[in-house]
């Protein structure tokens, strides 16, 4: 298969420290807010969105050599006990159809795992009233999932066998335009599936990784959803000091699911295991 590697814009964004991500309020729903954060709700809530303390429990995890299950069901001290050394892990981000184990998204966090990956997907339709986004993400849905993301962060900051160094973002479809947008220097590198980075909006039309990130984006030439809006790929973002390693591929004849592709998902392992730190 010849891919169709991405070209370096001539774009350079400068970084600055990743800012506390709040939604855009009116001043009256500001003061509202703030008197609500300090006399009935917590500010995490507030701030990271309702039904945040529901995704953890929910969460998918998968581990080399045992069925996947649920946090809530897990025996994570036992997984302690069992590991011989700290597992390098994924955060995968399900697409606008939520996740469910023998859907096609799947087979990403499957695959890791059996190349000796944990991988962790939160489960964002966890949340209490969650609508779907499909055909149309807009920023308050990514901000809902880049809060997601932190929690999920925030809860692998504290298991022991989860190797602190090697942690990894990947995500496809909603995943994967709240992989690209998410900021901060938490990971060794990341993979977006089904999004190709382009929009009229600046926020959308970037990748918020710090350029030093190596970064992998897989994009099916017949995808549906960017057949006219949103057309490119992720390429035609990266910033002339982007990592080197960085990739963008296009598929010819493969649509949204791009898994289904033979080489996508050993060239994502590839690509992780090339970052990670022994």
């Amino acid at each position: 298969m010849q891919f169709n590697f991405g070209t370096r814009a001539s774009l350079t964004i400068v970084r600055k420290p990743r800012p506390l991500r709040l939604l855009t309020l009116s001043r009256q729903a500001t003061l509202t807010a703030l008197f609500l954060c300090a006399s009935l709700l917590s500010c995490t809530t507030l701030i990271r969105g309702r039904g945040i303390d529901r995704v953890w429990p929910a969460t998918h995890m998968y581990l080399p050599d045992r069925a996947p299950v649920r946090v809530e069901h897990a025996d994570l001290a036992a997984v302690e006990r069992e590991v011989k050394a700290p597992l390098p892990t994924v955060i995968f981000l399900h697409g606008s159809t939520g996740y469910q184990r023998h859907y096609f998204q799947a087979a990403y966090p499957a695959a890791l795992a059996q190349a000796g990956f944990a991988v962790f997907v939160p489960d964002s339709y966890a949340r209490p009233g969650r609508v779907s986004a499909e055909w149309d993400v807009r920023i308050d849905t990514v901000n809902l999932r880049r809060a997601e993301v932190d929690d999920t962060l925030d809860h692998l900051r504290n298991i022991p066998w989860v190797d602190q160094r090697n942690i990894f973002l990947a995500g496809h479809s909603e995943g994967g335009i709240t992989t690209a947008m998410y900021g901060g220097d938490d990971f060794r590198a990341y993979f977006i599936s089904g999004w190709t980075c382009r929009s009229e909006n600046p926020e959308f039309n970037r990748i918020h990784a710090p350029a030093d990130k190596p970064v992998l984006a897989i994009l099916g030439a017949e995808d549906k959803y960017h057949r006219t809006k949103n057309a490119g790929h992720c390429g035609q973002v990266f910033e002339p000091l982007r990592n080197a390693k960085s990739r963008s591929i296009v598929l010819p004849g493969i649509g949204h699911e791009v898994n289904t592709h033979p080489d996508t998902i050993p060239t994502l392992i590839s690509f992780f295991k090339a970052e990670l730190i022994n």
